[in-house]
């Protein structure tokens, strides 16, 4: 995961591998709040607070981690209930947008590859109508070059060759 955008001064981190604690929390609980006790997931916990967080919200579609939120210090009152749940209202319709634009390019590249695959069929179309083509050419020849020998043989319709040579007058 890579920083995409941040307000104010950018965090010490600006990548997160795939195992690491928060992402792993934010697979299993979707949300990480920092807390007082020592109740929750402590290596979760301070990796969120190393990225200057006081909350994290994973945008995850059906069981897939698309993207995480990570949501700064707000004061000595926090963040309440009612604001983690607008923000987990705002996170769906994220992760909607999220999924709907990776879709859009999913579709856009298989269109680009159908078109790919239709234009090497119509160059194989053309290659095999050319190649016909040549064919029936070298049949039509052959067959004529067959009829005229035959016809040569058997004295049809064709006159003897004429021969050159020395005249006296």
């Amino acid at each position: 995961f890579r920083l995409a955008d941040s307000v104010g001064e950018a965090p010490p981190l600006t990548e997160l591998s795939p195992g690491c604690p928060i992402v792993e929390e934010l697979k299993k609980n979707g949300r990480l709040r920092l807390s007082t006790s020592e109740d929750g997931p402590v290596p979760a916990m301070r990796q969120l607070q190393h990225l200057g967080g006081e909350v994290a919200l994973g945008l995850a579609h059906e069981g897939r981690l698309l993207a995480l939120l990570v949501l700064g210090v707000r004061g000595a009152d926090g963040y309440s209930d009612e604001d983690l749940h607008l923000l987990s209202a705002f996170a769906h319709v994220t992760v909607l947008a999220l999924v709907s634009s990776e879709s859009g390019r999913t579709i856009d590249k298989l269109k680009r590859d159908l078109q790919g695959a239709v234009d090497k069929v119509a160059e194989l179309q053309r290659r095999i109508a050319l190649q016909s083509q040549l064919l029936r050419k070298e049949e039509k020849g052959k067959h004529l070059a067959e009829a005229k020998a035959e016809a040569g043989r058997n004295g049809n319709g064709t006159h003897p060759p004429l021969e050159w040579g020395p005249t006296s007058v």
